[in-house]
């Protein structure tokens, strides 16, 4: 287990709102960051936000006197949503770019490909992919993760679906990998919340009629949890209310609510519950103040939506890429970083400095960062779609998620 200390004591500037800067360094060359995201394709919804999120925290920075007194300049690639391209752009953001640090895609797979290439390079790398394998296999002192993996999301939300709502679940999975570490994950973690999966159901990806599969759920299950993606759930959620399955809880797994607009399936999705890593609606983070600020740059409205117009928001991408540069800034400082040739530096900061606290760079809230993996552990955050919005239920501490590691991170 984590042991929680007092957020970055000794070399490291204090995270709040007030937090003083580092005297600038003597060197005035930009530090140069990279965003490897997703313009284009099936998640450039997603990944537009995470360039919107991270043009605004690198402004905001800059304002404050960027790392260390040195100004950052952003560099952002198109990954088109596909592996191969995602690792082209990535060598443009290494070889050409020559960037000191990137915020790496939310693509599993283009995560799962980046992370060696990072190492090698030893580039510190910050990956807004959740495949569990980023820092259960690959885990290295240029990879640092701040969102959280899917075994520490079934975690979260395991014990709460027992103790709140009942012990037989089912699930709707997507039919692929995805869908499959999902089941894996809430397998385990209601086992040992003292619940079951009793029942999972893979439905084919772009499945236009999902009744002959939602046909074949248990109707005496405790609750559905919903592995599936934005194009099938726009089907599936209306689906199962024409099967008598209206009144079932029904639970998202992390992330997956923001990949479409859920809250527009109205009466089809009312009362559904979410895992999240953030709230949606700025009243109810830990300290809406310090998420203002987030908001107001990015251009969240205070329920969670666009300000301009009424887009949604792919909420966790916008508030983690945010999050991501503050904890390089206070890396950098802390460690008396100069350029890349540092790098490791960082990892080793990270040791002797694991606990951040809630601030207006990590609106989120306060997390620790494990140095065998470098992985955080988070706050996660029940959600339920009340009256067609997205409301909070209960907090779930990061501290509860931790699950054992190797040591993966040699320094």
């Amino acid at each position: 287990m984590i042991n929680r200390r007092k957020a970055l004591q000794g070399l490291a500037a204090v995270a709040t709102a007030g937090s003083v800067r580092v005297a600038a360094a003597a060197s005035s060359e930009p530090i140069v960051i990279g965003l490897q995201t997703e313009l284009t394709g099936a998640l450039a919804h997603d990944g537009g936000w995470g360039k919107k999120a991270a043009e605004a925290a690198v402004a905001w920075q800059n304002e404050r006197g960027g790392f260390a007194g040195r100004p950052l300049k952003l560099v952002v690639v198109d990954t088109e949503t596909k592996v191969d391209v995602g690792i082209r752009r990535l060598q443009q953001l290494l070889q050409q770019e020559n960037c000191d640090f990137i915020i790496g895609s939310g693509h599993g797979g283009i995560g799962m490909a980046s992370v060696p290439l990072c190492r090698d390079a030893k580039v510190t790398y910050l990956p807004l992919a959740r495949t569990d394998g980023i820092t259960t296999e690959l885990g290295n002192p240029y990879s640092v993760r701040i969102v959280a993996n899917s075994t520490m999301g079934a975690s979260a939300a395991s014990k709460w679906m027992v103790d709140s709502l009942g012990k037989r679940w089912g699930m709707v999975l997507a039919d692929y990998a995805f869908g499959y570490s999902q089941r894996e994950a809430f397998t385990a973690s209601l086992a040992k919340a003292g619940g079951e999966l009793a029942q999972a159901i893979a439905l084919p990806v772009n499945t236009n009629d999902p009744l002959p599969y939602l046909l074949k759920l248990d109707r005496s299950l405790s609750g559905i949890v919903m592995a599936i993606l934005g194009p099938d759930s726009v089907r599936v959620y209306p689906a199962l209310r024409s099967l008598g399955f209206g009144k079932t809880p029904k639970i998202t797994v992390s992330c997956t609510q923001n990949l479409f607009d859920i809250v527009r399936l109205g009466s089809a999705v009312e009362g559904v519950y979410a895992l999240d890593e953030v709230p949606w609606e700025l009243d109810d983070y830990p300290n809406p103040a310090f998420s203002k600020t987030a908001f107001d740059r990015i251009g969240i409205g205070s329920n969670g939506r666009a300000k301009d117009g009424d887009d949604y928001v792919m909420l966790p991408n916008a508030i983690m890429a945010w999050e991501c540069t503050e904890l390089l800034r206070m890396a950098v400082e802390g460690a008396r970083w100069k350029t890349k040739a540092d790098n490791l530096s960082l990892s080793n900061w990270l040791v002797s400095n694991p606990d951040f606290a809630l601030s207006e760079g990590f609106p989120q809230g306060g997390f620790s960062v494990r140095a065998a993996d470098q992985q955080a552990f988070i706050d996660q955050y029940i959600l339920q779609i009340q009256g067609g919005r997205m409301k909070r239920v209960s907090k779930v501490a990061g501290a509860t998620t931790v699950y054992p590691s190797k040591d993966l991170v040699q320094r």
